[in-house]
């Protein structure tokens, strides 16, 4: 009887030590977070305070299933179009950002509302007018809240795995961008990249979207360490190249493909950043105008 007895309190205690390691278990469930919320939390600390970044693109133009033969082997090569620059955050209001291109440099300063530009690093004048907003442009490509949208304009977020960034182990997450966000980013892509405004104009209506995947790298210790970001559009080239005046023989067919991509890379997180106000002789309105 005894023994029979004993079975019973030997099952509750069985049980009550699996409930406990159930409950015990459930924090840590619940803690489980998705790669949005992951890559959301990664980014709080750069939105509101400092940090330094780089950032490079790459924009590549080329041809594809030309026809006739003859004409495709007579196409000639074309260079990727490069840029780079750097990003310096001491708040979202106080940004200094240089980016070098085309062997020319630009320094742009946001400082409390108010935007300076100097080719040369030493002599700043306040933008007016137009200029003011595309140089403001410029600073967002490697800020936090430019990430920022990006995340919310993402579709299919998932993780892929850890992996090595710069000599570091760090998680990556993979997304899409929604098609009329991609558009538009892509158009702003081309333009920088100084292409030829008909080009631009195709990209902005007719292009198809091929492919655009945008990669987060976050520390194990979750934080973000930059982003990476790919897109190919294509485009029919026989209405592009009439388009521009060239006489075009029937027969002719061909794709022109873009290939953009953009890296940004975070350090410094936390620290103390300190961006200065420039001393401004007179005011721009169009780089142009800069010496």
């Amino acid at each position: 009887m005894s023994t029979h007895r004993g079975l019973p309190t030997a099952a509750r205690a069985l049980a009550g030590a699996l409930a406990l390691g159930v409950v015990g278990a459930l924090p840590a469930t619940a803690a489980a977070r998705t790669p949005r919320e992951v890559l959301r939390s990664a980014l709080a600390p750069l939105l509101g305070g400092s940090y330094r970044a780089s950032f490079t693109s790459a924009v590549t133009t080329s041809f594809a299933d030309v026809s006739p033969p003859q004409l495709a082997a007579a196409l000639p090569g074309l260079p990727p179009v490069r840029s780079g620059g750097r990003l310096d955050v001491e708040t979202p209001r106080r940004t200094l950002t240089t980016q070098s291109a085309f062997g020319s440099r630009v320094a742009v300063v946001a400082y409390d509302s108010q935007v300076f530009v100097s080719t040369d690093g030493r002599t700043y004048r306040r933008a007016v007018g137009p200029l003011r907003s595309q140089l403001s442009t410029l600073g967002r490509q490697g800020s936090a809240a430019g990430v920022r949208t990006f995340l919310d304009h993402l579709a299919g977020l998932r993780a892929m795995g850890a992996t090595r960034r710069d000599g570091l182990l760090v998680r990556r997450y993979r997304g899409t961008l929604d098609e009329a966000f991609l558009r538009g980013l892509l158009t702003r892509t081309v333009l920088s990249a100084r292409l030829p405004a008909d080009i631009v104009a195709a990209v902005a209506t007719t292009a198809r979207l091929d492919s655009g995947t945008v990669d987060f790298f976050v520390t194990p210790a979750g934080r973000l360490t930059g982003i990476e970001r790919a897109e190919r559009t294509s485009m029919d080239m026989v209405p592009l190249l009439r388009g521009r005046g060239t006489a075009v023989p029937d027969g002719v067919s061909g794709t022109l493909v873009l290939d953009s991509a953009f890296s940004t890379r975070v350090s410094g997180g936390g620290a103390v950043v300190r961006v200065r106000r420039p001393k401004a002789s007179g005011t721009v309105s169009a780089l142009a105008q800069l010496p």
